[in-house]
């Protein structure tokens, strides 16, 4: 099971063997993710690594591009799922806050991870 802190820990099923979570600041149509806002739970070393690499490969590049279409004033969940991977955002109508959170379901990762 992974918690995390930060971000839509209420959105991660209790299962996911790996989580990140951030709240960040959103300003003029960009992501911009506070070091000590930000936190990683995990149950499984493997499971984290692979979410790890797959957020700095595609999970952080949808983020960046569904950022110019958000509004600090709404609450719209936005939603993207890949293969096993999943990673939500939304602004809570929180005028300048972005909260996120991504997972992984239990899945079998390629041996060289």
């Amino acid at each position: 099971m992974a918690t995390i802190q930060w971000g839509l820990s209420s959105l991660v099923p209790e299962d996911a063997p790996a989580a990140w979570g951030a709240r960040a600041i959103l300003q003029n149509g960009f992501v911009d993710l506070i070091p000590d806002r930000q936190g990683m739970g995990f149950s499984d070393d493997l499971a984290k690594h692979s979410l790890a690499v797959w957020l700095g490969t595609q999970g952080l590049a949808w983020l960046g591009r569904i950022a110019k279409q958000m509004r600090g004033d709404e609450s719209k969940l936005y939603e993207h799922d890949d293969e096993g991977f999943h990673i939500r955002a939304n602004t809570n109508a929180s005028h300048g806050y972005v909260y996120i959170a991504a997972w992984v379901d239990g899945l079998t990762v390629p041996e060289e991870f």
